[in-house]
């Protein structure tokens, strides 16, 4: 009877250090998969963060063309009016005209279109 009774003991230890050696395998394993899930959390971080750097830098890029154009936009008037004052200068050879008066009409257009 003391056999039995010193046997079950024996087994019931037995059996709760089989518990207890499972369970701090199942806590080993579930550490090691928060720190991965941890991991790939951070990593997820660094890469949306350079999506944003990235986005921001577009974005200025964007701009940088945007004020470009305005200033572009804002200069045609201007550009408008420098094309008209320098080919409106001249008229053009009447059909009556001499040869010279012609050729010396289309000589200094083309000096004007080359900025001569």
């Amino acid at each position: 009877m003391i056999n039995f009774k010193i046997l079950s003991v024996i087994l019931a230890v037995a059996f709760a250090f089989g518990i207890v050696f499972v369970k701090n395998s199942e806590i080993k394993t579930l550490k090691q998969q928060l720190t991965q899930a941890n991991l790939n959390a951070e990593f997820e971080k660094l890469k949306v963060n350079e999506c944003v750097a990235r986005l921001e830098k577009q974005n200025e890029q964007i701009k940088a063309v945007a004020l470009d154009n305005k200033k572009l936009l804002s200069e045609i008037d201007t550009i408008k009016q420098n094309a008209n004052a320098k080919f409106n200068r001249h008229k053009p050879p009447n059909k009556d005209d001499k040869c010279q008066a012609k050729l010396e009409y289309y000589q200094t257009l083309f000096k004007e279109l080359s900025d001569e």
